[in-house]
């Protein structure tokens, strides 16, 4: 019995779907957009939103009937449209309603079952009013069973959910958001690096009410958009979209056309276009506030002077060019680029080309920019950094690049090896795409930089190996590591093994961790305690095995370099704090009595791996990690200050900074293994992406001057200095009213960042600095663009600091003193928010500005226990050295 009232119901529910030929059904009809930067029911105040409310009467008639199929005719009358704020008519921004918001021209469309399989439009409709009007039969498809099905409207091609209640007199009409997919996807941007993009979760439903006869009483859909920058929620912006239908009355005498299909009673009625139900794409214009690229050069011009590079005004400046640069066609960029007033700030000029990503910034760039000039290698070397970062590369930039680097006809060294990270790099972005990344382009330049790994030259070995770690593609690596097996010079192998840090922990087959224990135990030869920390470090992170981790312990006290004991003993109890599998299987080794007991625990030395948080804002945590690796007479061999930031689910490795010095020690008689000239210098890598290593010093002739100069190296460069495009998102919400959302985003960081060496054999000083001077501006908007009304908001943030790690040693004595400095400089942050109301037909309009400011003292990080008593020791007595100096 229950079965049978079961069917009954659901044929009752198809009968109901069923509107009467010749009646025509009146029904009233609102579509509301409701943007802020908060969910209402957070913000203070009804009056907080912005946004735009449509008004309109419909007649609904049936002109055309075939069994299940039926055209259904729908007119319009008196459209208006209002602000959501409830402001008079007087205040009204969006009063009156011209025609070309929604035209009252009458459209059709065919019902099957409760499904709209065919939407007919005047040739002579805006697409924007067809648009509106395909949110309105939307609301009308209702399909006829319970259940879920794939049915298409404005928001595209769905997936939906029908659930029958009170005897199929009310449905429930959910939508999954993520299944939507349009016939003609509109170009977005995105990031390749989730943690640096934005989240936009939505949620769609609908709520039905029947009428005795089967016909709808009442509709109500709701649709909402919450945007969030994954790194700071708090710069959010909030859409909430409503369609209400209710029914007033019906009356006799509605029109009958005639036909053999609904198509062709449609098409009788003039000039009538059949289309589908997704929306039309728009191209959202700007309209008369437009500024050409060399007007917004020269209102911004100020901010883009190099002595405010890393600070706020650069950034800001950065943003709005690019926003110019990008609907901007060559030769309005050339002319910015060839204007005498502009070409004091052209290195801050290229930076926005080399982020702007169109086929006209490219050309522009490349017609200005001479590889073969050697004058020109630091605006080059800029250049190709910046456009290392970008978000969508094209293959036709690595193909001319790659052409570049072939040709041999590259005026400095510097930008040879600039050219191939910055290949690697765009090879590993498009390779996010695996039918872009197994093309012919991307292909033929792994090939090149495969077949260099076996060049004579060193720099051209060390090149090719720079650029497949910035590729780091799967297939690269089993070149790489038998490129390390062969290899003879230590600096090569050292480059190689820090090459494989890139790779999955999948690809380390038995073969790679053999030569890598190799490296560790020296089996077959002897390698510098870099190489061997380095093979340590790979053996824990990549899928240790239990053995492998035991072994490692219980070489400690047989390690004839104390130091490198001492270093490998703390990266030990670092790695097995880590919450991960690796971390897992290193500290079950650890906690048994055979790996750790009084014989193997390393005590002393300044050796230190040291891990900790930076900062946690809620929505992301910031870790820093520090390594280093001293020598025995106190001097740094090498150091990575390393900063990982962990939102989303997802880690992404901001920076990495690494200090190295090599033969310094060899002043004092002590061997490390290392061979070749003394040399100094820093590496960095931002985002993962590997810049070009920059050198302090080379040779110990320049040691020696300074020695008898009395003198000590201050010798300060910068590996990245310019501005570089971290966020990058523009998107399109196709609303089911019929309404699109535009989403844009994006996001600069001004950078200063480097390192400072200052050693002196006279005053007996070792000083490393790493400096991180830097400016961040995020501007995006969230706007509803239906022509001639807008409205939406515009919000962005600014922050500004420095962060120096400082690492000085007196080796005056022995042993020496030692002291690690974590030092913040006051940090800025501002937030602000402008919600608008604009109408192209009206001279008044609404805008409202909210904004915060967040200052923060400087501060001093602490660091491990061992490191504050040292600072106290060598900062907190007499400047004057004692008498008693150990030479």
């Amino acid at each position: 019995m229950k079965i049978v009232i079961f069917l009954t119901t659901i044929l009752a529910a198809v009968e109901s779907l069923q509107y009467k030929q010749g009646n025509t059904y009146k029904y009233t009809y609102e579509n509301e957009v409701r943007l802020n930067d908060k969910r209402r029911e957070e913000t203070e105040g009804a009056f907080s939103d912005v946004g735009l409310k449509l008004g309109v009467q419909l007649g609904l008639s049936v002109v055309w009937k075939k069994e299940k199929s039926q055209l259904v005719k729908v007119e319009f009358h008196d459209a208006k449209a209002f602000s959501v704020l409830g402001r008079s008519d007087e205040q009204n921004v969006f009063s009156p309603v011209p025609d070309t918001i929604m035209s009252l021209q009458p459209v059709f469309f065919e019902w099957n079952a409760g499904k709209v399989v065919n939407f007919f439009v005047s040739a002579s409709e805006t697409s924007s009013s067809a648009n509106l009007k395909k949110g309105i039969v939307g609301i009308f498809q209702v399909q006829e069973k319970e259940g879920s099905v794939v049915e298409t409207d404005p928001s595209g091609e769905c997936e939906v959910s029908y659930l029958y209640q009170n005897k199929g007199s009310q449905i429930v009409k959910v939508k999954n958001l993520e299944s939507c997919r349009q016939e003609n996807p509109w170009i977005e941007m995105t990031h390749p690096e989730k943690i640096l993009e934005l989240s936009i979760p939505g949620e769609t439903s609908a709520s039905y009410t029947l009428r005795e006869d089967g016909t709808i009483q009442s509709a109500v859909a709701v649709e909402t958009h919450t945007t969030h920058i994954n790194l700071r929620k708090t710069i959010s912006t909030y859409v909430s979209s409503s369609q209400t239908l209710a029914f007033v009355d019906s009356e006799t005498g509605g029109d009958t056309l005639t036909g053999d299909s609904a198509e062709s009673a449609a098409l009788s009625q003039g000039d009538y276009l059949k289309q589908s139900l997704q929306l039309i794409p728009i191209d959202q214009q700007c309209g008369d506030e437009c500024q050409s690229a060399s007007d917004v050069v020269e209102a911004y011009r100020d901010g883009l002077a190099s002595d405010l590079l890393a600070q706020a005004d650069s950034s800001m400046a950065f943003l709005e060019l690019l926003k110019a640069f990008r609907s901007s066609g060559k030769q309005a960029l050339m002319d910015v680029l060839t204007h005498d007033a502009n070409q004091e700030v052209i290195p801050q000029i290229l930076d926005v080309l080399a982020s702007t990503q169109t086929g006209a910034s490219w050309e522009a760039a490349m017609e200005v920019l001479d590889f073969s000039s050697e004058e020109m290698a630091e605006t080059l070397e800029r250049f190709l950094v910046v456009t290392a970062f970008n978000s969508h590369p094209t293959e036709s930039q690595v193909e001319k690049l790659m052409a570049i680097v072939q040709e041999g006809e590259v005026g400095s060294e510097d930008v040879q090896i600039s050219l191939a990270l910055t290949v690697g790099a765009l090879i590993k972005t498009l390779c996010e795409n695996p039918e872009v990344c197994s093309g012919q382009v991307v292909q033929d330049a792994l090939a090149v930089f495969g077949d260099i790994l076996t060049a004579e030259e060193e720099s051209i070995r060390k090149l090719a190996l720079y650029a497949l770690r910035n590729a780091a593609q799967p297939s690269s690596l089993s070149a790489i590591v038998e490129l390390a097996r062969s290899e003879q010079n230590q600096d090569v192998i050292e480059t190689a093994v820090d090459c494989m840090d890139v790779f999955d922990e999948e690809l380390f087959t038995k073969d790679v961790k053999k030569l890598l224990n190799n490296f560790y135990h020296q089996n077959h030869r002897r390698y510098s305690n870099v190489i061997r920390a380095g093979a340590v470090f790979l053996l824990l992170t990549k899928n240790p095995s239990r053995q492998d981790v035991l072994n490692i312990a219980l070489s400690l006290p047989h390690l004839e370099t104390f130091e490198l004991s001492k270093f490998i003993s703390s990266k030990l109890e670092t790695l097995s704090q880590a919450d991960s599998p690796a971390g897992e299987v290193i500290r079950e080794v650890l906690v048994s009595t055979q790996a750790v007991n009084y014989g193997n625990i390393i005590t002393g030395g300044f050796s230190k791996s040291y891990r900790n948080v930076l900062a946690d804002t809620g929505d992301a945590s910031v870790f820093y990690e520090l390594d280093l690796q001293m020598t025995g007479s106190g001097l740094l061999r090498k150091s990575h200050f390393d900063v990982d930031l962990d939102a989303v689910n997802d880690t992404l490795k901001l920076l990495s900074v690494n200090l190295y010095s090599t033969g310094l020690e060899s002043f004092f008689g002590e061997d490390t293994g290392d061979q070749g000239n003394v040399a100094a210098g820093v590496s960095v890598k931002l985002m993962g992406i590997q810049l070009r290593p920059l050198s302090f010093l080379a040779g110990g002739g320049n040691i020696m001057s300074m020695a008898w100069n009395l003198g000590s190296a201050d010798t300060a460069v910068s590996p990245l200095h310019g501005n570089v495009l971290l966020h990058d998102h523009s998107e399109k919400l196709m609303l089911q009213s019929g309404v699109t959302v535009n989403v844009e985003v994006q996001g600069c960081a001004s950078v200063d960042l480097g390192g400072d060496l200052d050693f002196s054999l006279w005053e007996r000083t070792f000083t490393t600095t790493v400096f991180n001077k830097g400016a961040m501006s995020i501007r995006g908007s969230t706007s509803v663009d239906v022509s001639p009304l807008k409205t939406g908001l515009n919000y962005g943030a600014d922050a500004m600091g420095v962060v120096n790690f400082v690492t000085s040693v007196k080796f005056a004595s022995l042993p020496p003193q030692f002291c690690l400095q974590m030092i913040q400089e006051p940090l800025q942050y501002r937030h602000f928010v402008n919600k608008f109301e604009q109408s192209e037909k009206s001279d008044s309009e609404f805008s409202a500005d909210l904004s915060s400011f967040t200052y923060v003292e400087d501060t001093s990080f602490k660091l491990f226990d061992e490191n504050s008593p040292a600072c106290r020791e060598m900062f907190g007595q007499a400047a004057a050295e004692k008498d008693s100096g150990w030479w």
